[in-house]
């Protein structure tokens, strides 16, 4: 069954709301905890998914060059949020950072 155009802004609108939402509480969360490492992050992550999500779904069906290379920046910025939430996970459960690992998905 294939989704129509309706029905995939739809699901982005309601992810979208759903990622607004999570990132106020990561904000909510870091400013209670200021000595927990992570939520930061998170939030961060958060926000780069929302942005990526919604470049890379306005340009989905764009056929100029501009648009393709706006596609693909949309898609690197959700790499990166994925990445920033994975580093988040790494800082609060203590271990060492890895941000190079995070540089070298990207630049891939």
């Amino acid at each position: 069954m294939a989704m129509g155009l309706n029905q995939y802004w739809g699901l982005l609108m309601a992810f979208s709301v759903q990622l607004v939402v999570a990132v106020v509480l990561m904000i909510v969360l870091q400013r209670m905890v200021r000595d927990t490492p992570g939520p930061s992050y998170w939030g961060y992550g958060a926000l780069l998914v929302l942005v990526g999500m919604v470049l890379a779904g306005r340009m989905m069906q764009g056929t100029e060059p501009w648009q393709r290379g706006l596609l693909v920046a949309g898609d690197l910025m959700l790499l990166a949020g994925i990445g920033l939430v994975a580093e988040g996970l790494r800082r609060f459960c203590g271990e060492r950072p890895r941000l190079g690992g995070l540089m070298a998905v990207l630049a891939f």
